[in-house]
């Protein structure tokens, strides 16, 4: 199912800016985007993820950060993978290099 995020924000009143750009596919675009619209924070990256047992995942991590996928597999309890990239698109409406954290 996908949800509709800015609809669910203003439904349930829940404060939020909104903010358009250009789609980011790589950790530079996200630095050059970022100094462009003077964000501060830190660059994150999303994975969508998929267990043994077909149940999704979504893990965000810190850019400069290699994924444990062993530690990951002691924390959910099941052996994960990446979902393939037809899957995606077809569940979330991404495409790998842009997946989004929020919205599941």
């Amino acid at each position: 199912m996908i949800v509709n995020l800015e609809g669910f924000l203003r439904t349930h009143c829940i404060y939020f800016e909104l903010y358009k750009h250009d789609p980011i596919y790589t950790n530079e675009a996200a630095v050059k985007m970022k100094e462009e619209k003077g964000f501060i924070g830190t660059e994150t990256k999303a994975l969508f993820l998929k267990g043994k047992s077909g149940r999704y995942y979504s893990f965000v991590t810190f850019t400069t950060k290699n994924v444990d996928f062993k530690q990951l597999k002691k924390v959910v309890g099941e052996k994960i993978k990446i979902v393939q990239p037809d899957e995606m698109k077809a569940d979330t409406g991404q495409i790998p290099g842009a997946v989004t954290p929020l919205g599941y």
